[in-house]
């Protein structure tokens, strides 16, 4: 009555010899059992039946779990036809003790529609699940301590944990080793190899795919503790993952292998792990959200551990720039609890990069509190969106660039460094070689606000024209009026600091800084100013002339730019000029005549502005001009320069 189907095909062959003075044996020919589409059979000896008991058994059995699911524990239904072989030598007291050191136990198990659902939640449905078992298992160059082989292989399987959570395994073979898990002595140690030829997974809006994944986990638990080591090595072609919008990865081809050790004394989650890291791949892509272009990565090859990410080599496309890294990140764990910033240092290496492009794609990154003062909040304007440094990291990347762009210039040969530390970007010493002219730039920037952009600037450029040099940075224009007159090239060193609105345009009273111009054989253009002059002083030439030398030193501050004596050399004059002018375009210069003799204690005075010019004659040595200290010393630019540096060096400390 308690079977649901009666037994049939009862067939048993059993013979038993006893001896109450000796050992009893009993020897089982046969016993085969029909139960529906259920069977039994199994054969065997048991020796000593009545006390060792030397069991030699195989069993064979074959369950339709449909006829059996009365037997099924609560919240389990099961479905599939099972199919069993096994082969045990045991005897009473390992069964008794479990102790199967000495025992032998293999056998296979094959479950064809296989269909099991527990709690009405998770479902798993394999077409055929085979399974192969032994113990004990001799000791492997994998697990010294090995005592179970577990092999489990399928050609598909299919999980669900209610709709949250699909899987798909295809082709898989799984080969366990475990250690005597009954031994309470002996530490747990697991090693696997495995292998796919494919996985699907999903849960909520992550997806996860791999074609021919394959490689080997294991665990090593420690004795008398509940520390571990882990291990898993992985390799396979294809491999996709994506979480939502928000994030996805791609790969044709991705080797790992991992190794932690757990330490439950260490309160930090990395130092409990202490884990390690090698990973390779190639013909990557990498999206997420806060990105506006994916980043191609050909290949890159790196180590991770506590110590830091070690970046052997890299190729990386990021929208038009490509370029390679190499060198190390420390601070990883302290970054990762927020409390020290990342540190790296890495060499750059490029073809070609579109500086415009990188700055806006990383904007800034890590800057969760951007502040926004009351008074800004009008004077922001909805276009502009000015280069925000990147927050929490302390990064140098040296480079060494063949082309670049920007803002409008195309740079070649571009090599030097870039810092950027917790809001603040440093330039030092970058060189690089335009259409117009030979230049070296060591700059700072920092945006503390979006309309309050803060700018140390110190740049050479040699062997410049003067329109170009203009064009490159038009505020010259506004500063230096006077320069829209020469035509030629001459030498430019700038060092100035300012404070930038959010379009970059300069903060006129937060300027200050130092210039200084050489050039030589500049040409004179038709101006309003030098045609006055020519008719005044009897120029040969009224509409054009050159000057052989200018060696001008100019500084600013806020509004106002003083130009130190200097010698210059027009038509058949040489005169010393200095003065000062204004951003409303008033001005007062000094000019002492040098040449001709007859004119050399001639002193005149220039103030007004370009549409209101007068002129006063006096001796020149009552005007209050200086002799020129020549163009070796440009003392002002030297003290800005150095004041500069000052301040980038105590930024980066």
């Amino acid at each position: 009555e308690m079977l649901p189907y009666p037994i049939t095909n009862l067939n048993t062959s059993i013979k038993a010899d006893l001896d109450l003075k000796d050992k009893s044996n009993v020897y089982v020919n046969r016993f085969n059992a029909n139960m529906s589409k259920s069977s039994l059979s199994f054969s065997g000896t048991i020796k000593d039946v009545m006390d060792k008991m030397y069991c030699n058994i195989s069993l064979n059995a074959k369950a339709d779990l449909d006829e059996l699911q009365a037997f099924m524990p609560e919240g389990i239904v099961a479905k599939g036809m099972v199919k069993l072989n096994g082969n045990a030598k045991v005897n009473s007291h390992q069964l008794t003790t479990m102790d199967f050191t000495q025992a032998k136990v293999n056998g296979s198990l094959q479950w064809n529609d296989m269909d099991v659902l527990y709690c009405d939640t998770v479902n798993v449905k394999a077409d055929e699940l085979k399974l192969d078992f032994s113990l004990p298992k001799t000791g492997s160059e994998q697990l010294a301590n090995s005592f179970i082989n577990v092999a489990i292989s399928g050609n598909n399987m299919d999980a669900k944990v209610s709709e949250m959570i699909v899987a798909n395994l295809k082709d898989y073979n799984i080969e366990a080793q475990v250690s005597n898990v009954l031994d309470e002595k002996v530490p747990m140690s697991v090693y696997a190899d495995y292998s796919f030829s494919r996985i699907d997974a999903s849960m909520d809006d992550m997806t996860f795919f791999t074609n021919n994944p394959q490689g080997s986990v294991a665990m090593f638990m420690k004795e008398n503790s509940d520390d571990a080591s882990y291990i898993a090595v992985y390799e396979g072609d294809s491999l996709s993952f994506a979480m939502g919008e928000e994030m996805s990865f791609e790969t044709e081809q991705l080797d790992f292998n991992l190794s932690a050790d757990y330490d439950a004394e260490q309160e930090d989650l990395l130092l409990q792990w202490n884990p390690h890291a090698g990973i390779q791949l190639n013909k990557a892509v990498f999206a997420m959200s806060d990105l506006t272009t994916p980043v191609y990565i050909p290949s890159i090859d790196f180590n991770y551990d506590t110590t830091g990410i070690d970046i052997k080599n890299s190729s990386i496309v990021l929208g038009n720039s490509d370029f390679e890294l190499q060198g190390k990140f420390t601070k990883v764990d302290e970054f990762l609890r927020k409390e020290a910033l990342l540190k790296g240092t890495l060499d750059f290496t490029s073809h070609y990069t579109d500086v415009n492009q990188i700055m806006d794609i990383f904007s800034g990154m890590g800057d969760t509190t951007i502040v926004v003062e009351e008074e800004e909040i009008d004077t922001v304007a909805k276009d502009d969106n000015p280069f925000m440094v990147p927050l929490g990291i302390d990064i140098t990347l040296n480079t060494k660039i063949d082309k670049a762009v920007a803002g409008n210039m195309n740079l070649t040969n571009v090599g030097g460094g870039l810092t950027v530390k917790n809001g603040v970007m440093v330039l030092q010493e970058m060189g690089f070689t335009t259409d117009a002219a030979t230049m070296m730039v060591t700059a700072m920037y920092k945006s503390p606000r979006r309309n309050h952009l803060y700018l140390g600037l110190d740049l050479h450029l040699v062997e410049i024209d003067i329109a170009e040099m203009i064009n490159i940075v038009p505020e010259l224009d506004t500063l230096v009026p006077m320069l829209s007159s020469f035509a030629g090239k001459a030498e430019f060193h700038f060092a100035v600091e300012t404070y930038l609105k959010s379009n970059y345009e300069m903060k006129m009273s937060t300027l200050k800084g130092a210039t200084a111009i050489h050039g030589k054989d500049l040409v004179v253009l038709d101006n309003a100013t030098y045609k006055k002059l020519g008719r005044m002083l009897g120029f040969k030439d009224k509409e054009h002339n050159t000057i052989d030398n200018l060696n001008v030193e100019i500084t600013v501050f806020k509004n106002e730019i003083d130009v130190y004596p200097t010698l210059i050399t027009v038509d058949k004059y040489q005169a010393v000029v200095g003065g000062r002018h204004n951003l409303n375009m008033t001005f007062d210069y000094r000019l002492g005549l040098s040449n001709p003799w007859l004119f050399k204690r001639l002193g005149i005075v220039i103030k007004g502005s370009p549409d209101d010019m007068k002129f006063r004659f006096k001796l020149k040595n009552n005007i209050g001009l200086e002799n020129p200290k020549g163009n070796k010393e440009d003392v002002h630019l030297v003290e800005q320069t150095l004041r500069l540096k000052n301040i980038i060096y105590e930024s980066l400390k």
